[in-house]
């Protein structure tokens, strides 16, 4: 569990041999969000730091006995097909929400392609309202980043 008076960076240095994914996944999802006139920031709540008020991706970091990273997604399970990852999709903290769990370092490509695929399937009204619905994967205008940016 974290403190709730620390911040992101903080927590995910806690992270112990995780704490380069769970950088490189908040590096990843910051510069999606920072795109257009967005002004969503990790906010800390009791179940991990959701993006807000964007609200789509929520980190929850654990460090106590295991390091762990969940990643609960804001969109159904079935909208993310299955990769040959050891990655599994499960239900998130909502019913219409997915989650994976990271818990080595070469679980981090599948993980941003999940994020990736995330960002653009999931549909919460917050970018459609301010003007800034990203274009889908492929396309040449309103892409953020791609996963193949943190691949070494």
């Amino acid at each position: 569990m974290s403190d709730m008076n620390m911040t992101i960076d903080e927590e995910i240095k806690r992270l112990g041999p995780l704490e380069i994914v769970g950088a490189a996944i908040v590096d990843y999802v910051k510069a999606g969000a920072g795109w257009g006139k967005s002004t969503s920031q990790f906010q800390h709540y009791s179940q991990g730091w959701t993006m807000e008020p964007d609200n789509w991706i929520n980190l929850c970091f654990v460090h106590t006995r295991k390091h762990r990273i969940h990643v609960s997604l804001g969109v159904y399970t079935t909208t993310l097909e299955p990769m040959q990852d050891g990655l599994m999709v499960k239900q998130g903290q909502r019913p219409t929400w997915s989650r994976i769990t990271i818990d080595n370092r070469m679980q981090l490509p599948a993980a941003l392609l999940y994020i990736e695929r995330a960002y653009y399937k999931s549909d919460n009204g917050y970018r459609t309202k301010i003007g800034t619905k990203p274009d889908r994967p492929g396309a040449t205008s309103g892409r953020a980043c791609h996963v193949t940016d943190y691949v070494p």
